[in-house]
């Protein structure tokens, strides 16, 4: 049992940021019609985010209305598809199907899908890639099979090197405490001594 927070060793280390004034950016919108539920569908014709109760009140008034074309509110026109995990600045609208990561307008012109084997890569539509992941089920397809491989042994590397180096510790740590020990009992034997 360890007792002193100071001698346990983190395997992990994991590091977030919040800033309370920023806005939420994975918060669903409230609906326009109640302001109370989260909005679940966009109308394009009324050009609201609705919640599924308002949909179904004002949608279901007339033929008219029920023939609006409605989406998820996520697939709304003009809606923020996310950061650029290379330009953090810059919203991602591509992807690239074999490095499978999000692309932006400076990746591909002059970050690493510009030039070099990457430049040949396949690349489509965040909004495609998006609907084909969920038409997939979330079953992720291994596109690379021999980076798979390398991932993997990798990793097998880097978990026996923490194992070395956590042993490693341990036996410099004994050390300590012996030697420690030792200057302890040689201080009582001059202590006696004297």
């Amino acid at each position: 049992i360890v007792r002193d927070p100071s001698q346990a060793l983190p395997v992990y280390m994991v590091h977030f940021e919040y800033d309370p004034e920023e806005d939420e950016k994975l918060a669903l919108p409230l609906c326009d019609n109640c302001g109370l539920k989260a909005a679940h569908v966009y109308c394009e014709a009324d050009d609201a985010n609705l919640c599924k109760a308002c949909d179904a009140k004002i949608h279901s008034v007339n033929s008219i209305a029920a023939r609006h074309v409605r989406m998820d509110v996520n697939m709304r026109p003009g809606q923020f598809m996310g950061a650029c995990p290379t330009h953090l600045d810059t919203e991602a609208d591509k992807y690239c199907i074999e490095c499978r990561v999000p692309l932006c307008k400076h990746c591909r012109s002059l970050g690493s899908h510009s030039s070099g084997e990457a430049a040949g890569h396949r690349i489509i539509g965040l909004l495609e890639a998006h609907k084909h992941e969920l038409r997939s089920g979330g079953k992720r397809q291994n596109v690379m099979p021999e980076r798979q491989e390398v991932e993997d042994r990798l990793k097998a590397e880097l978990d026996s090197l923490l194992a070395a180096v956590q042993a490693a510790g341990q036996e410099a740590e004994n050390e300590i405490y012996f030697r420690i020990q030792e200057a302890v009992r040689q201080g009582k034997d001059l202590a006696e001594e004297q």
